[in-house]
């Protein structure tokens, strides 16, 4: 299922956007946990 993002000055469409559940956001929870304890991601400088 989609919903359109609407430009609030000009009412045109801007994107069409794909809906999440809770189910999705808990995949997406896992995997960043999984990118950010086992990823390079947390040990790079800030540089």
């Amino acid at each position: 299922k989609t919903f359109d993002t609407i430009d609030p000055r000009t009412g045109d469409r801007i994107a069409k956007i794909a809906e999440g559940d809770k189910a999705d956001i808990d995949l997406a929870v896992k995997a960043a946990r999984e990118a950010f304890d086992h990823g390079p991601w947390p040990r790079m400088t800030g540089s």
